[in-house]
């Protein structure tokens, strides 16, 4: 089999990114078994910031003609990169390799970053929506129809995975539950069918501060389209229910939670009045609610940090409004 881009050990390298409950584990899972199937080395497995719904997961393949020795996490630019929710400008930057390919299976524009790559989108949610693919709460999956992308992808990086062993490997995960094979099977047709593929060339970048503001302003939209439309979908899980509030009177900035947040929800900024003279501040564009922040903040028994219940009309609000007015009413007291 021709294979692009030879390494000694490692041929190829896939990198997937998203949220727990998207079913990411399980796609690595499914995409190794077919691999093995069309007689290649492979290697799988996840990564899990927070054992919860919601939170930063990561799922790591390695795709080979001989004996893989890296068992590492990829922690260097990847072949191929596989979007289950969007990152910012600079994270994608830094995760695809020049000339790589990009699994676009969110439901978010193609970003511009100063890199040439082809990308490979695919509405998985929609294609869910029509083959009833949910979790057993609710929840739509569209995991297996991302598996017809990749494959996609990989094709255009000259490793050619057949339907018919992607399928089989479906087979073979849904053994004992047998009523799922033929609608995940589906899903991966369609998606590999429906997949649109795109030559995105660099872009240029300037450098400028204005423009760090812009990209970052950008970023926020992005991410705001993102959770409202999951949110539409039924696609929000944690995020939809809870979000963190930060007691400042009892905050001591340690930054902690600021270093735990994987989607850079956290920040710091001044506050002369309090006894640090800074302050935690938490972006609800980019917050999806998972509770990563109060399980590593050292004083959430005193409630520095909790989780407060809104209904979903008040999630719809917070996740749309720029800004942190919990934030202010606290300083106030």
């Amino acid at each position: 089999m021709e294979m692009k881009n030879e390494k000694k050990s490692v041929s190829l390298e896939i990198v997937f990114k998203g949220e727990g409950g998207q079913g990411l584990k399980s796609a690595g899972e499914i995409l190794a078994e077919a691999v093995l199937l069309e007689g290649l080395e492979v290697q799988t497995f996840a990564s899990f910031k927070a054992e919860q719904r919601g939170a930063s997961t990561e799922n790591y393949t390695r795709i080979s003609n001989s004996t893989i020795f890296d068992f590492n996490r990829i922690l260097h630019p990847a072949d191929i990169l596989v979007l289950f929710a969007p990152l910012p400008k600079n994270k994608l930057a830094e995760l695809l390799k020049e000339d790589g390919v990009l699994v676009n299976a969110t439901i978010t524009p193609l970003p511009k970053i100063s890199k040439r790559f082809t990308a490979v989108s695919v509405s998985t949610i929609q294609i869910a929506i029509e083959l009833n693919l949910l979790s057993k709460d609710g929840r739509l999956m569209g995991n297996t129809a991302t598996l017809g992308a990749i494959i996609k992808g990989l094709e255009i990086l000259n490793i050619h995975i057949s339907l018919d062993a992607l399928c089989a490997a479906v087979r073979a995960q849904f053994e004992k539950k047998p009523y799922l094979i033929e609608p995940n099977c589906n899903a991966v047709r369609r998606g590999y069918e429906g997949s649109v593929v795109v030559t995105m060339l660099p872009s240029e970048i300037d450098r400028s501060e204005n423009n760090d503001e812009q990209d970052q302003e950008e970023d926020k939209a992005i991410r705001s389209e993102f959770a409202i439309s999951l949110y539409n979908t039924k696609q929000f899980d944690v995020a939809k229910t809870s979000i963190p509030i930060i007691n400042f009177q009892i905050c001591t900035a340690c930054k902690l939670c600021l270093l735990s947040c994987m989607d850079g929800a956290i920040d710091v900024e001044p506050a002369p009045k309090l006894p640090k003279e800074e302050k935690m501040v938490i972006d609800l564009d980019l917050c999806k609610g998972c509770g990563v922040c109060v399980t590593a903040c050292p004083l959430a028994y005193k409630k520095a940090i909790r989780m407060v219940s809104v209904n979903e009309e008040e999630a719809i609000a917070l996740l749309t409004d720029i800004g942190n007015k919990e934030d202010d009413n606290e300083q106030s007291k």
